[in-house]
């Protein structure tokens, strides 16, 4: 055993206590490259609904039909599109509070 290791069970490689205990590697990756690909998917989304947004926004201001509603819509399909992507789900472990009336 040498001097620089923890003889903690839990300890990882690097030398450190492992957090949340064992985790195996393969998981850690696979964790990670799932929230790159959740990463550039709501990337994506922003690029494509900000001009949307703009352009509801104009048309709601042009037609004078109150029940139009394009900007309303547009934030609807965002918001759905960010429940739809969960990209801070915590899959191992993480409790998450029971949905809002809004999400029902």
């Amino acid at each position: 055993m040498t001097a620089d290791r923890p003889s903690d069970s839990t300890a990882s490689t690097s030398g450190f206590p492992a957090r949340g205990g064992s985790r195996s590697r393969r998981a850690v990756v696979r964790n990670a490259l799932v929230f790159q690909i959740k990463l550039g998917l709501d990337g994506l989304k922003d690029v494509i609904l900000a001009p949307l947004s703009i352009a509801a926004a104009v048309l709601d201001l042009i037609q004078s039909d109150a029940k139009s509603g394009h900007f309303d819509r547009v934030l609807d399909l965002g918001h759905r599109f960010d429940r739809w992507l969960d990209l801070y789900d915590r899959e191992a472990g993480g409790q998450r509070p029971p949905p809002s009336e809004d999400e029902r």
